[in-house]
């Protein structure tokens, strides 16, 4: 016969030590049984005491021995929103400011403004957020079981862990994911199998067509003339302090990301600066500095910072928000007719419709 579980042995050793019915009462009952009689059976059970110390020794095993090697179910991670409140069903939507959801393994979540969204389920592993339009700006933390996703319109963003900016416009339903670390897969319309989409990279999808663009950041040459002013002159950038990183392209655009997924705009700006004068990199940069500009109320340099932008980039994937923003800006007519006049159907478009038609 096998040796007993050293754990069994404990809990027979238990119960032995409890009280047991005495051999008078069990005779007393097996003649009842057999000679029919009709009186009332006693029914033999355990002394409480038994049965406590008996519940005593299986806590001490660690539960059931059925159950054996069995670990608790991990609780379910939460989140905080900062800068926003909940409508129904859990939607967010930013307005002036960015709303920002921060979850308790570390991973963010930042709304710029006019972007709505929600958490649509939050899980051990990982979260879905849901985005129903504008920009998010995402960081995940990375771990061997990491399940992220982020939904708009028909689309689908898988993330292990890493960075990178998403925007949905629901209008002509286009999805635009920049990456800044790590990789993506997206699924979705033209997307089967999935494409994956690495740091560096962006990938522009409608219903029509499907682009992966490479390189947007990287450094380019000095042009013979600086392509457009820069509101304020870059010089103006050394007098102020210097970030914490001043090394190449890559770095400043790390350090330029972090400072804004931890809210801290003046660095963000710095960094941003920074790469405009020194890596002549143009585009995202005034975009980036539009929105912190917005962020803090100076709503005249915010859009310098998108006109900036549009000089840069006329068609580029964030043409379309620089100029929505310009409309929120400058609620004027003129600026709602330019937007209409190349997205008739666009994220602002209802905005824009109303303002170039004020009767």
């Amino acid at each position: 016969m096998e040796e007993l579980d050293p754990r069994l042995e404990r809990l027979g050793a238990a119960i032995a030590e409890a009280d047991a019915p005495d051999a008078a009462a069990i005779a007393q009952a097996r003649r009842r049984f057999l000679g029919g009689t009709s009186a009332p059976r006693r029914v033999v059970t355990f002394p409480r005491v038994a049965l406590a110390a008996a519940a005593a020794a299986l806590i001490a095993l660690g539960g059931w021995w059925w159950l054996d090697g069995a670990t608790p179910t991990a609780p379910t991670p939460g989140y905080a929103v900062e800068g926003g409140g909940a409508g129904p069903e859990g939607w967010l939507s930013s307005g002036e400011a960015p709303v920002r959801v921060r979850f308790e393994d570390g991973s963010r979540v930042v709304m710029a403004p006019s972007a709505r969204a929600r958490v649509a389920e939050v899980r051990a592993d990982g979260a879905t957020v849901q985005l129903e339009g504008g920009t998010l700006d995402v960081a995940v933390v990375h771990r061997d079981d990491t399940r992220w996703a982020v939904r708009a319109g028909p689309y689908r963003i898988d993330v292990t862990g890493t960075r990178f900016e998403v925007q949905w416009d629901p209008g002509p339903e286009r999805l635009t994911v920049q990456l800044t670390e790590g990789s993506v897969r997206v699924s979705g319309p033209l997307l089967d199998p999935p494409r994956r989409v690495s740091a560096g990279q962006t990938l522009v999808a409608d219903a029509a067509e499907v682009s992966l663009r490479t390189g947007e950041r990287a450094p380019t040459p000095a042009p013979p003339a600086a392509p457009a002013a820069d509101p304020e002159p870059l010089a103006q950038a050394d007098d102020e302090p210097a970030p914490a990183v001043r090394g190449d392209a890559a770095e400043l655009w790390a350090a330029a990301d972090r400072a804004r997924y931890e809210g801290r705009a003046a660095d963000a700006r710095r960094a941003l600066l920074r790469l405009r004068r020194v890596h002549r990199e143009r585009g995202r940069t005034s975009f980036l500095l539009g929105t912190i500009a917005a962020q803090r109320g100076d709503r005249a340099e915010a859009a310098r910072w998108f006109e900036t932008y549009l000089s840069e980039h006329p068609s580029g994937p964030l043409a379309e928000p620089a100029l929505g923003r310009l409309v929120e800006l400058s609620r004027t007519p003129a600026a709602a007719r330019r937007y209409l006049a190349r997205y008739p159907d666009g994220a602002h478009a209802p905005l824009a419709r109303t303002l170039a038609s004020p009767d």
